[in-house]
Protein backbone atom coordinates (compact mmCIF):
# COMPACT_ATOMS: atom_id res chain seq x y z
CA UNK A 1 0.00 0.00 0.00
CA UNK A 2 3.01 2.32 0.82
CA UNK A 3 5.48 2.27 -2.70
CA UNK A 4 6.35 5.83 -2.45
CA UNK A 5 10.17 6.64 -3.47
CA UNK A 6 10.65 8.89 -0.14
CA UNK A 7 9.76 5.40 2.23
CA UNK A 8 12.58 4.93 3.81
CA UNK A 9 11.10 1.41 5.20
CA UNK A 10 10.63 -0.15 1.62
CA UNK A 11 12.57 -3.24 -0.10
CA UNK A 12 12.21 -6.50 -2.54
CA UNK A 13 11.89 -9.43 0.49
CA UNK A 14 13.86 -12.49 -0.04
CA UNK A 15 10.81 -14.65 0.72
CA UNK A 16 7.17 -14.12 0.54
CA UNK A 17 5.04 -16.80 2.62
CA UNK A 18 1.49 -16.10 1.26
CA UNK A 19 -1.83 -18.07 2.31
CA UNK A 20 -4.04 -19.37 0.00
CA UNK A 21 -6.09 -16.34 -1.31
CA UNK A 22 -6.87 -16.39 -5.41
CA UNK A 23 -5.15 -13.08 -5.15
CA UNK A 24 -1.72 -14.82 -3.67
CA UNK A 25 -2.11 -18.08 -5.27
CA UNK A 26 -2.05 -17.57 -9.37
CA UNK A 27 0.58 -17.87 -12.01
CA UNK A 28 1.51 -14.08 -12.13
CA UNK A 29 2.15 -13.61 -8.51
CA UNK A 30 4.19 -16.47 -8.71
CA UNK A 31 6.12 -14.99 -11.89
CA UNK A 32 6.78 -11.55 -10.67
CA UNK A 33 8.43 -13.38 -7.46
CA UNK A 34 10.66 -15.15 -9.79
CA UNK A 35 11.18 -12.30 -11.68
CA UNK A 36 12.48 -9.93 -8.81
CA UNK A 37 13.98 -12.82 -6.93
CA UNK A 38 12.16 -13.26 -4.55
CA UNK A 39 11.32 -16.94 -2.44
CA UNK A 40 7.43 -17.41 -3.29
CA UNK A 41 6.53 -20.02 -0.28
CA UNK A 42 2.64 -21.17 0.27
CA UNK A 43 1.52 -21.29 3.49
CA UNK A 44 -0.05 -24.97 4.53
CA UNK A 45 -4.23 -24.23 4.98
CA UNK A 46 -5.47 -23.65 8.60
CA UNK A 47 -1.88 -23.23 9.45
CA UNK A 48 -1.26 -19.57 11.18
CA UNK A 49 2.04 -20.66 12.55
CA UNK A 50 3.65 -20.82 9.46
CA UNK A 51 3.10 -16.60 9.30
CA UNK A 52 2.75 -16.05 13.09
CA UNK A 53 4.85 -12.67 12.98
CA UNK A 54 2.51 -11.44 10.06
CA UNK A 55 -0.68 -12.32 12.34
CA UNK A 56 0.49 -10.52 14.48
CA UNK A 57 1.04 -7.06 13.29
CA UNK A 58 -2.25 -7.60 11.48
CA UNK A 59 -3.30 -7.55 15.40
CA UNK A 60 -1.73 -4.58 16.04
CA UNK A 61 -2.89 -2.47 12.78
CA UNK A 62 -6.79 -3.53 13.88
CA UNK A 63 -6.12 -2.36 17.63
CA UNK A 64 -4.22 0.84 16.69
CA UNK A 65 -5.87 1.72 13.24
CA UNK A 66 -7.82 0.04 11.47
CA UNK A 67 -10.61 -0.41 14.44
CA UNK A 68 -10.61 3.55 15.12
CA UNK A 69 -11.80 4.54 11.63
CA UNK A 70 -15.32 5.28 11.13
CA UNK A 71 -17.53 2.17 9.66
CA UNK A 72 -15.25 -0.14 11.80
CA UNK A 73 -16.73 -3.66 12.14
CA UNK A 74 -14.84 -4.53 15.31
CA UNK A 75 -13.51 -7.78 16.11
CA UNK A 76 -16.41 -9.18 16.61
CA UNK A 77 -20.41 -8.91 16.63
CA UNK A 78 -20.14 -8.62 20.60
CA UNK A 79 -17.20 -6.02 20.61
CA UNK A 80 -19.42 -4.51 17.85
CA UNK A 81 -23.06 -4.48 19.57
CA UNK A 82 -25.27 -2.06 18.19
CA UNK A 83 -22.51 0.44 16.37
CA UNK A 84 -24.06 0.50 12.79
CA UNK A 85 -20.56 0.17 10.29
CA UNK A 86 -22.31 0.47 7.36
CA UNK A 87 -23.67 3.85 8.16
CA UNK A 88 -20.81 5.07 10.18
CA UNK A 89 -18.72 4.69 7.30
CA UNK A 90 -17.07 7.18 5.32
CA UNK A 91 -13.68 6.66 4.38
CA UNK A 92 -13.20 5.27 0.60
CA UNK A 93 -9.84 3.23 -0.39
CA UNK A 94 -7.76 6.38 -1.70
CA UNK A 95 -8.14 7.73 1.65
CA UNK A 96 -8.05 4.70 3.17
CA UNK A 97 -4.05 4.13 1.00
CA UNK A 98 -3.34 7.35 2.26
CA UNK A 99 -4.49 7.38 6.09
CA UNK A 100 -2.65 4.19 6.65
CA UNK A 101 1.13 5.35 5.12
CA UNK A 102 0.58 8.15 7.86
CA UNK A 103 -0.19 6.33 10.59
CA UNK A 104 3.19 3.79 9.25
CA UNK A 105 5.36 6.50 9.08
CA UNK A 106 4.28 8.23 12.05
CA UNK A 107 2.83 6.25 14.42
CA UNK A 108 3.66 2.66 14.02
CA UNK A 109 7.28 2.94 13.09
CA UNK A 110 8.18 5.26 15.91
CA UNK A 111 6.42 3.40 18.75
CA UNK A 112 8.07 0.90 21.04
CA UNK A 113 7.66 -2.80 20.19
CA UNK A 114 7.31 -4.90 23.22
CA UNK A 115 9.97 -7.30 21.70
CA UNK A 116 12.16 -5.66 20.00
CA UNK A 117 12.25 -3.07 22.81
CA UNK A 118 13.31 -0.34 20.73
CA UNK A 119 11.12 1.21 17.92
CA UNK A 120 10.31 -0.67 14.26
CA UNK A 121 12.10 2.50 12.61
CA UNK A 122 15.40 1.82 14.91
CA UNK A 123 15.51 -2.09 14.21
CA UNK A 124 15.26 -1.54 10.39
CA UNK A 125 18.20 1.11 10.47
CA UNK A 126 20.11 -1.24 12.67
CA UNK A 127 19.75 -4.30 10.17
CA UNK A 128 20.21 -1.96 7.16
CA UNK A 129 23.63 -1.18 8.45
CA UNK A 130 23.96 -5.03 8.90
CA UNK A 131 23.56 -5.72 5.19
CA UNK A 132 26.02 -5.74 2.48
CA UNK A 133 25.65 -3.46 -0.28
CA UNK A 134 24.54 -5.38 -3.64
CA UNK A 135 26.97 -3.96 -5.82
CA UNK A 136 29.31 -5.01 -8.71
CA UNK A 137 31.78 -4.43 -6.20
CA UNK A 138 32.65 -7.03 -4.16
CA UNK A 139 32.10 -9.44 -7.49
CA UNK A 140 35.45 -7.16 -9.38
CA UNK A 141 37.49 -7.18 -5.99
CA UNK A 142 37.43 -10.96 -6.38
CA UNK A 143 38.55 -11.10 -10.49
CA UNK A 144 41.41 -8.21 -9.34
CA UNK A 145 42.53 -10.27 -6.98
CA UNK A 146 42.83 -13.12 -8.93
CA UNK A 147 44.37 -10.80 -11.63
CA UNK A 148 46.64 -9.40 -9.13
CA UNK A 149 48.19 -13.56 -8.34
CA UNK A 150 49.00 -13.66 -11.95
CA UNK A 151 45.75 -16.42 -12.21
CA UNK A 152 44.51 -17.12 -15.65
CA UNK A 153 41.37 -15.05 -15.76
CA UNK A 154 39.55 -15.26 -18.83
CA UNK A 155 36.02 -13.76 -19.66
CA UNK A 156 33.60 -16.14 -19.52
CA UNK A 157 31.89 -15.41 -22.97
CA UNK A 158 35.20 -15.34 -25.21
CA UNK A 159 37.83 -16.72 -23.44
CA UNK A 160 39.95 -13.31 -23.41
CA UNK A 161 42.76 -12.74 -21.08
CA UNK A 162 41.59 -10.64 -18.43
CA UNK A 163 43.38 -7.59 -16.97
CA UNK A 164 42.73 -4.24 -14.60
CA UNK A 165 42.09 -2.60 -17.84
CA UNK A 166 39.53 -4.57 -19.72
CA UNK A 167 38.02 -6.30 -16.60
CA UNK A 168 34.29 -5.44 -16.62
CA UNK A 169 31.37 -7.40 -13.95
CA UNK A 170 28.72 -8.67 -16.56
CA UNK A 171 24.92 -9.35 -15.39
CA UNK A 172 24.70 -13.26 -16.99
CA UNK A 173 20.96 -12.12 -17.20
CA UNK A 174 20.83 -8.78 -17.87
CA UNK A 175 19.83 -6.03 -15.13
CA UNK A 176 17.61 -4.22 -17.06
CA UNK A 177 15.42 -6.63 -17.62
CA UNK A 178 16.10 -9.05 -14.46
CA UNK A 179 17.25 -6.69 -11.38
CA UNK A 180 19.06 -9.64 -10.01
CA UNK A 181 22.15 -8.37 -8.43
CA UNK A 182 23.47 -12.53 -6.61
CA UNK A 183 26.50 -13.26 -7.12
CA UNK A 184 26.16 -16.21 -9.20
CA UNK A 185 24.87 -13.97 -11.93
CA UNK A 186 27.74 -11.78 -11.24
CA UNK A 187 30.46 -12.85 -14.08
CA UNK A 188 34.05 -11.69 -15.16
CA UNK A 189 33.62 -10.14 -18.79
CA UNK A 190 36.00 -7.80 -21.27
CA UNK A 191 34.23 -4.66 -21.91
CA UNK A 192 34.01 -5.52 -25.52
CA UNK A 193 31.71 -8.05 -24.94
CA UNK A 194 29.70 -6.80 -22.28
CA UNK A 195 28.87 -3.90 -24.92
CA UNK A 196 28.41 -6.26 -27.68
CA UNK A 197 26.16 -8.45 -25.37
CA UNK A 198 24.44 -5.47 -23.95
CA UNK A 199 21.14 -6.49 -22.50
CA UNK A 200 20.57 -9.23 -24.25
CA UNK A 201 20.52 -12.83 -22.94
CA UNK A 202 23.25 -15.27 -23.88
CA UNK A 203 21.55 -18.00 -25.80
CA UNK A 204 21.40 -21.75 -24.97
CA UNK A 205 24.37 -23.03 -27.25
CA UNK A 206 26.44 -20.14 -25.66
CA UNK A 207 25.61 -20.78 -22.24
CA UNK A 208 26.87 -24.44 -22.49
CA UNK A 209 30.09 -23.66 -24.59
CA UNK A 210 30.50 -21.32 -21.13
CA UNK A 211 30.03 -23.93 -18.94
CA UNK A 212 33.57 -24.23 -17.81
CA UNK A 213 34.63 -20.81 -17.59
CA UNK A 214 31.08 -20.24 -15.86
CA UNK A 215 31.65 -22.79 -12.99
CA UNK A 216 35.10 -22.08 -12.62
CA UNK A 217 34.51 -18.46 -11.59
CA UNK A 218 32.19 -19.55 -9.11
CA UNK A 219 35.07 -22.41 -7.90
CA UNK A 220 37.95 -20.05 -7.74
CA UNK A 221 36.26 -16.64 -7.40
CA UNK A 222 32.80 -17.05 -4.79
CA UNK A 223 33.74 -20.26 -3.22
CA UNK A 224 37.18 -19.89 -2.18
CA UNK A 225 35.90 -16.59 -0.77
CA UNK A 226 34.22 -15.82 2.43
CA UNK A 227 31.46 -14.86 0.10
CA UNK A 228 30.94 -18.36 -0.27
CA UNK A 229 28.12 -18.56 2.21
CA UNK A 230 26.34 -15.52 0.89
CA UNK A 231 26.64 -17.34 -2.48
CA UNK A 232 24.61 -20.23 -2.10
CA UNK A 233 22.07 -18.89 0.05
CA UNK A 234 21.19 -16.53 -2.92
CA UNK A 235 21.44 -18.76 -5.41
CA UNK A 236 18.94 -21.28 -3.70
CA UNK A 237 16.45 -18.51 -3.50
CA UNK A 238 16.45 -17.25 -6.55
CA UNK A 239 17.28 -20.30 -8.76
CA UNK A 240 14.23 -23.11 -9.82
CA UNK A 241 15.07 -26.43 -8.10
CA UNK A 242 16.65 -24.95 -5.10
CA UNK A 243 16.28 -27.79 -2.75
CA UNK A 244 18.80 -29.67 -5.64
CA UNK A 245 21.56 -27.43 -5.11
CA UNK A 246 24.50 -28.66 -3.71
CA UNK A 247 27.16 -28.24 -6.18
CA UNK A 248 27.75 -25.95 -9.17
CA UNK A 249 26.83 -28.76 -11.90
CA UNK A 250 23.57 -28.74 -10.48
CA UNK A 251 23.89 -24.70 -9.91
CA UNK A 252 24.56 -24.57 -13.82
CA UNK A 253 21.47 -26.17 -14.70
CA UNK A 254 19.14 -24.26 -12.71
CA UNK A 255 20.76 -21.11 -14.21
CA UNK A 256 20.31 -22.63 -17.21
CA UNK A 257 16.15 -23.18 -16.73
CA UNK A 258 15.82 -19.72 -15.39
CA UNK A 259 17.43 -18.37 -18.64
CA UNK A 260 14.98 -20.57 -20.51
CA UNK A 261 12.25 -18.95 -18.25
CA UNK A 262 13.13 -15.80 -18.81
CA UNK A 263 13.46 -15.99 -22.61
CA UNK A 264 9.60 -17.40 -22.80
CA UNK A 265 8.16 -14.64 -20.23
CA UNK A 266 9.81 -11.78 -21.30
CA UNK A 267 10.97 -12.61 -24.97
CA UNK A 268 14.28 -11.13 -25.19
CA UNK A 269 16.40 -10.72 -27.71
CA UNK A 270 19.62 -13.24 -27.80
CA UNK A 271 23.34 -13.18 -27.94
CA UNK A 272 25.22 -15.61 -29.82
Amino acid sequence: MVASPDVETRAVPETLIVDNGKEFVNTNMMSLSKDISILYRQASPRAPDQKAFVERVFHTFNQQFFHALPGTTKSSPAHRGDYNSGAEAAINIFDLRRLFGQYLSEVYHYGKHSTLECSPIEKWRELGRQVPPRTLTEARKLALALIESNADLRCVWTAGKLNDTNLVIDHCFPWSRWRNNDLWNLLPATEKANNSKSDKLPSAPLMESSKPAITRWWQEGYLQSPLSERFWVQAKAALPFSEQLSDVDELFNAMCLQRAVLRKNQRLEEWR
